[in-house]
């Protein structure tokens, strides 16, 4: 991720007004119009290929009323338009070029992060963005929850209906997820038909509340299958919360846990850690 997004306009804008300027004071001694591609480039990265483009003209533009000035003869004109159109598609081949890198970079990030049936973060996604959250949760004190969930008997599913079927429902839950957090909850599939959460400023009684909210709206749903009929199914569902925690890996334990009781103490239900602690 790009920081400090924000401050590019007026870095972008300083370069190139420095380049304009060093221009203007060496005059045409010296050719290095190559420089205009720095911030030209530098746009289109940080702030997209409009901004490139609307660089790449302004700064030939001025570029070439420089030029115009400092020419020895008017007989020189029609050269220094010569050279400023192709000044401007060079700029503008190389905005297309960086435009095109990282959006093919932005592209393979989302292919790695990103699990390809749900469209939902996948256990490596998980694990980056858990990263972050923790160093938040650290610095402001926050509580921290994580919930673990499972669909319940989702190999009968499968062995029932077919694994197309079974991925519909895969897909059903990552969207339902997805609605039923808040924007800065993190929703993912660490496989199978396991999904997790992770929500930041959460104690365990919010996330109990969170995660028994989502269990009955699965409960009562029902997804519409090709052929016309519908299908029902529940969730089972382990959560935690912690403060000061440093490591993603001891509150997915936790999580895992108590996801483990629900399934064993009946299915379709919410179990805390904290009860799953204090029953041993």
């Amino acid at each position: 991720m790009v920081h400090n997004v924000k401050f590019w306009p007026k870095r972008t804008a300083k370069l190139e007004i420095l380049i304009i300027f060093a221009h203007y004071h060496i005059g045409l001694h010296l050719e290095f119009h190559i420089f205009l591609s720095i911030p030209v480039l530098l746009a289109t990265w940080f702030l997209g290929i409009k901004s490139g483009i609307f660089i790449a003209i302004v700064t030939d533009m001025f570029w070439l009323q420089i030029d115009w000035m400092l020419a020895p003869s008017e007989e020189a004109h029609q050269f220094l338009i010569f050279n400023s159109i192709m000044r401007t598609i060079i700029s503008l081949v190389g905005a297309w070029l960086i435009y095109s890198l990282r959006k093919a970079l932005q592209q393979l990030e989302v292919m790695a992060t990103h699990d390809k049936l749900t469209g939902i973060l996948n256990r490596h996604g998980f694990q980056e963005r858990g990263k972050y959250i923790i160093d938040q949760s650290q610095r402001h004190s926050w509580p921290l929850a994580v919930v673990m969930m499972d669909i319940d008997h989702f190999k009968k599913i499968n062995d029932s209906f077919g694994h197309d079927i079974g991925d519909l429902v895969l897909q059903s839950l990552g969207s339902e997820l997805k609605k039923s957090v808040r924007s800065t909850d993190i929703v993912a599939r660490l496989g199978g038909e396991e999904f997790a959460l992770i929500l930041p400023n959460t104690d365990s009684k919010h996330a109990h509340q969170i995660a028994d909210s989502i269990r009955k709206k699965i409960e009562t749903s029902r997804l519409s299958l090709p052929d016309g009929k519908f299908l029902t199914y529940t969730l089972s569902l382990g959560v935690t919360s912690g403060l000061g925690i440093d490591k993603m890996d001891l509150l997915l334990n936790q999580a895992d846990n108590a996801l483990y009781r629900a399934k064993g103490t009946g299915r379709n239900r919410v179990v805390s850690f904290h009860q799953t602690a204090h029953s041993c």
